[in-house]
């Protein structure tokens, strides 16, 4: 379904992530529900710490609880990972419809818009 999906590349993912740097923002946990082609469904759960990235895990293997869930669609979630999705300019024309804290869900926006971090999802 997605590149997530697969163990190897979220172990790659986090431990990149591990490398960025910390600055300014908020936390949260969002579960990003990731729908294919209808036979499939992924549920990630994506960690933000003080407006750093921190992790992305599935949700079923988490003992984490998410405080705002975010439907995504496979292609969107490939462009993001990409690079060629700004979630922010998304949210704003209403194509992601978050349910739950907006305060964790901007922080996640805050996170995925850092070019390391962005860099960081690209490469893994």
């Amino acid at each position: 379904m997605s590149d997530l999906s697969d163990p190897e590349r979220l172990a790659s993912v986090n431990a990149l992530l591990g490398d960025l740097p910390g600055g300014p923002g908020g936390s949260g946990v969002v579960e990003v529900v990731v729908t294919g082609d209808g036979s499939q469904r992924l549920a990630l759960l994506w960690v933000v710490e003080h407006g750093r990235l921190v992790a992305v895990e599935p949700s079923a293997d988490s003992g984490r609880t998410a405080e705002v869930s975010i439907p995504q669609g496979q292609v969107d979630l490939g462009a993001l990972l990409a690079g060629d999705f700004d979630s922010a300019v998304a949210y704003m024309r209403g194509d992601l419809k978050p349910s739950g804290s907006a305060g964790a869900f901007f922080a996640w926006l805050s996170a995925l818009a850092r070019p390391e971090c962005r860099r960081v999802l690209a490469r893994a």
